[in-house]
């Protein structure tokens, strides 16, 4: 019976341990999917500026 017990109480906190590690995965792999959306949409804007401020320069030198 003692390491039924001991099984039962060592494995509550690993369940919980592993229920915190998969939801901030979840929030971690969001966050981060987040992150690189915003991040890309900045460069693509400011790859859309350049493109609009360098091209009478490609122009002209044509």
């Amino acid at each position: 019976m003692t390491p039924m017990l001991a099984a039962r109480e060592v494995s509550m906190p690993a369940a919980t341990l592993m229920l915190a590690v998969r939801m901030a995965w979840a929030a971690r792999m969001s966050w981060l999917q987040h992150f690189s959306d915003v991040f890309g949409k900045t460069m693509y804007s400011m790859r859309v500026l350049l493109s609009f401020r360098t091209a009478p320069y490609f122009v002209s030198q044509r």
